[in-house]
């Protein structure tokens, strides 16, 4: 497979920039290095930031992303699972 930086919608792109949303979802470390050239700089504050595994961890944490939450298991599920949490937390 190949990764691709897609060309978001304008309205959606603004929505990032300026926070307008409670989680943040990152399922690998590409899609963090190319939201971040596409975004640029990161709202704040920042909503809940939450991470597939270790690998996109380390990738958003260099780009100044906090990362909350990493998905127990490394899955899409696992993904879902902290989505849930952070709202039910109150997090997101």
């Amino acid at each position: 497979y190949r990764t691709v930086v897609a060309e978001p919608d304008a309205d959606a792109l603004e929505a990032v920039r300026v926070g307008a949303f409670d989680v943040i979802t990152f399922t690998s470390s590409s899609t963090v290095t190319n939201t971040a050239e596409v975004v640029g700089a990161w709202p704040a504050p920042m909503p809940t930031v939450i991470s597939i595994g270790p690998a996109t961890t380390q990738t958003a944490r260099g780009t100044g992303l906090p990362v909350h939450t990493e998905a127990d298991p490394h899955t899409i599920d696992g993904v879902i699972a902290a989505v849930i949490d952070a709202v039910a937390d109150g997090r997101g």
